[in-house]
């Protein structure tokens, strides 16, 4: 689990994390795997709005100014 974090903090792709058949962990894999799915997500969003505010920056001070907050809003799970 450690490697597979480190892995997505690094941005590059990561594996489902597995156990053996029986062992009492599986609950922990599958709730660890939807949390970086999770992550996956939110990551792709925080980079469309930061395109976005890219894109607009120079034409729309107003709009980069939502985008700013849209990307607070969303990281702020996080903190």
């Amino acid at each position: 689990m450690e490697r597979v974090i480190e892995t997505c903090l690094a941005d590059e792709p990561v594996r489902t994390v597995t156990f053996r058949k029986g062992d009492q962990a599986t609950v922990l894999a599958t709730a660890f795997n939807g949390f970086l799915g999770r992550v996956r997500e939110d990551r792709r969003e925080w980079l469309g709005v930061m395109e976005w505010a890219e894109q607009i920056s120079e034409k729309d001070p107003a709009g980069m100014q939502k985008a700013v907050a849209d990307l607070s809003r969303a990281v702020s799970k996080y903190r």
